[in-house]
């Protein structure tokens, strides 16, 4: 589970008896419930080497400069990284950046495809290679139409099938 302030991982399953709590960290044996299934995943490279999950998360934390996980023993076994707000805030910026500009990307299309000829929405969907008129399209129509940027064909009648938008 992700959330805002950290990342968790549960697992339904216990900590072997053979291996105390406090000593997840440190490397150690593996102590797989299922022998079979392990060997598959470290054969397939699936898995680096059995018994080192938990002090690589720990390694990579303090790269990071991370807390180290924790790691909670109460109905499974829950570990927890938690994020900084430094991290957490560049996190956010880049997903709000990244949105920004594919919303600016969206709308230069549809500008360049009105240049050259007034099309319905379905028409514009069509040439996005947009499979149906989403709520993203319509969005930026609606946006484009407020700035003055498009307009309407038949402005009598906003909702007519045979609306379509042009350059204003």
């Amino acid at each position: 589970m992700l959330f805002a302030d950290r990342f968790e991982v549960w697992n339904p399953g216990a900590f072997p008896e053979a291996l105390p709590i406090d000593k997840i960290k440190e490397l150690h044996g593996s102590f797989p419930a299922n022998p079979l299934i392990a060997e598959a995943l470290y054969l397939t490279k699936y898995i680096e080497r059995m018994g080192t999950g938990i002090h690589d998360m720990a390694q990579r934390c303090k790269e990071h400069n991370l807390p180290e996980p924790e790691i909670s023993e109460s109905s499974g076994v829950r570990l927890s990284i938690m994020r900084t707000n430094k991290n957490y805030m560049q996190i956010e910026l880049r997903i709000e950046s990244q949105i920004e500009s594919k919303i600016e990307t969206l709308e230069d299309r549809i500008l360049s495809l009105l240049k050259k000829q007034p099309l319905s929405k379905s028409e514009i969907a069509s040439q996005l290679k947009q499979q149906r008129t989403a709520g993203q399209l319509n969005n930026i129509i609606r946006k484009l139409l407020k700035e003055s940027k498009i307009e309407r064909t038949i402005p009598e009648t906003p909702n007519s099938r045979l609306q379509k938008y042009r350059i204003k």
